[in-house]
């Protein structure tokens, strides 16, 4: 049933769809953020244990989804951004709506960032949903928001994510405001806690892994401007990404987001280049997850295009000499450097494809190589 409802609107969210943006009200905000609501309620547990539950394979649900989703290729591509302004404005002043409306509402603009584009996110970012997502996120210490019993700060942690990711793929400064607001150190604390929560079994994971750890992975950490980011996680101490890598949470697995994962691609540029053993300490299973997902002809190559980031974590690793040796005792990492060495400027990775946008997984993984004529002469 929760994939049904996951997978299409109810009939009253559809009736409001139907209508223009410009006649959405906040009673329409109210339906749109209570037909969201059970998302957060299940995905706290991990997308893939849900979908596991229910007998549903996680990329047959996720095709079923895009196919039908309201926020798929909408027309215009800017048509949700009046609902995403709604949404940030019944956030600002929730007036004792139920918890669940509330996370929906967070929820919502989660969604809008994560599909639609960048200049949709751009608009609510410049909104001021830093300042509401910061000012609502206080209400809860680190403990409460690592608790899979609380809802909302779990929404606002991924809703926030998102459309930093979103607004600074178009230029949109985000490094700054970030550590001006706090944000940085919110995301660090929940390493911590759940290091002292000391039960993955009572973790939320949209709050670990969304919000705490993909706040980093999906940041340039060698940037210049990324160092304030570098020095709070050196300073954090090693020990808790070392417990996010032994105690792993999964989202969704099938798309690579795992906590073990994530956290040794951040650890990596973070740490990977230490000689003198102050840093975190790699295993050869760590290695062996950073090295699979950057694999061209993996099983995700053609949801993912490539990015400048995706290199980061094994270019840090073959800095220090005892990192240097777990890559090359890495299944498939020579072959990973041959491949990038080769990879034809047509191959589909090339290009920053929308989730599920290639389906033919045999054609986009072959032939990844290409020697033309003109390299032979």
């Amino acid at each position: 049933m929760l994939c049904t409802v996951w997978t299409a609107p109810d009939s009253s969210f559809a009736a409001m769809l139907a209508r223009e943006p410009s006649e959405w009200s906040r009673e329409d905000v109210i339906t749109a953020a209570a037909n969201c609501a059970c998302w957060m309620a299940a995905w706290v547990n991990g997308g893939s244990a849900v979908l596991a539950q229910s007998g549903t394979d996680e990329m047959t649900w996720l095709g079923a989804w895009f196919a039908v989703a309201p926020w798929s290729n909408p027309t215009p591509p800017t048509r949700f951004t009046a609902l995403g302004l709604l949404c940030l404005d019944l956030a600002r002043a929730p007036d004792g709506l139920p918890e669940g409306v509330v996370a929906g509402a967070w929820h919502v603009i989660n969604l809008i960032a994560a599909c639609c584009d960048a200049p949709v996110s751009k608009s609510i970012w410049e909104a001021g949903l830093l300042e509401v997502a910061t000012s609502a996120l206080q209400h809860y210490n680190p403990m409460e928001r690592v608790s899979r019993r609380q809802l909302v700060p779990a929404a606002i942690l991924d809703a926030t994510k998102n459309t930093v990711i979103k607004a600074s793929s178009i230029g949109v400064e985000v490094i700054q405001p970030l550590l001006d607001a706090g944000f940085v150190d919110m995301a660090i604390s929940t390493f911590t806690a759940y290091q002292m929560l000391g039960d993955p079994s009572e973790a939320n994971v949209v709050t670990v892994m969304m919000g705490g750890l993909m706040t980093f992975e999906y940041m340039d950490l060698s940037s210049e401007q990324a160092k304030p980011y570098v020095a709070k996680l050196r300073s954090s101490g090693a020990a808790a990404f070392r417990f996010l890598l032994d105690n792993p949470l999964a989202h969704m697995a099938a798309l690579g987001q795992e906590t073990g994962l994530t956290a040794t691609k951040v650890a990596a540029v973070v740490w990977g280049r230490d000689e003198d053993g102050g840093g975190l300490t790699f295993k050869q299973e760590d290695v062996d997850k950073v090295v699979q997902a950057a694999d061209h002809r993996g099983d995700t190559s053609s949801l993912i295009g490539l990015q400048t980031h995706h290199c980061q974590a094994i270019l840090s690793l073959t800095v220090s000499d005892v990192n240097k040796e777990l890559l090359l005792l890495a299944d498939g990492f020579i072959r990973i450097l041959v491949d990038s060495l080769l990879l034809d400027p047509e191959h589909p990775r090339r290009t920053q494809q929308a989730v599920l946008a290639a389906t033919d997984f045999a054609g986009v993984k072959d032939p990844v190589q290409r020697v033309s004529d003109s390299v032979l002469a």
